[in-house]
């Protein structure tokens, strides 16, 4: 369970807590403040994604005892500033292979693996805050345009397609 604020007048910063089966705490974890989204791989990486009140980095890697392992400014400077900075991680995604991200302010489309990375640009859906990807398709939630549709996008067409919702209540 993660807070997205840590208690810094309280002096707590640990603002991940990891439970038992049991309801047990088994360890707590600090992973500093702002945070968006949390999502895990099947080895146990934690990938944190931030909003635009954490200005440090944007998204990070801790391992499973809470320990630090990528930290995405670290990555933009190693890349020599060819994948932009995160102002505000809009939507992330985590598979085994490829972490996902998707943020503001040009809303690129980065995906990191173990072999690098690759942008797409130019995505044409601006303020979601969720996607899933399968093969070269990319669902969208709905942008800052409309709130009760979702837009498949093609990586390969660049042509989205809208789709409403239902049930909006």
């Amino acid at each position: 369970m993660v807070s997205a604020r840590t208690d810094k007048e309280e002096g707590d910063l640990r603002n991940g807590t990891l439970f038992g089966v049991y309801g047990n705490v088994l360890k707590k974890f600090e992973f500093d403040d702002a945070i968006q989204d949390v999502q895990t791989t099947k080895d146990s990486d934690i990938w944190v994604s931030y909003f635009d009140e954490n200005m440090d980095s944007g998204l990070r890697c801790y391992d499973n005892d809470g320990v630090q392992t990528f930290d995405y400014v670290d990555f933009v400077m190693q890349t020599g500033r060819k994948v932009p900075f995160i102002s505000d991680c809009y939507a992330l995604n985590v598979t085994s292979k490829d972490t996902n991200i998707y943020y503001y302010s040009d809303f690129p489309l980065v995906t990191l693996n173990k072999t690098g990375y690759k942008i797409i640009r130019n995505v044409p859906i601006k303020g979601s805050h969720a996607f899933a990807i399968l093969n070269d398709l990319v669902m969208f939630s709905h942008g800052y345009d409309h709130r009760a549709v979702v837009y498949l996008y093609s990586l390969r067409d660049k042509k989205k397609k809208k789709f409403q919702t239902v049930n909006q209540s």
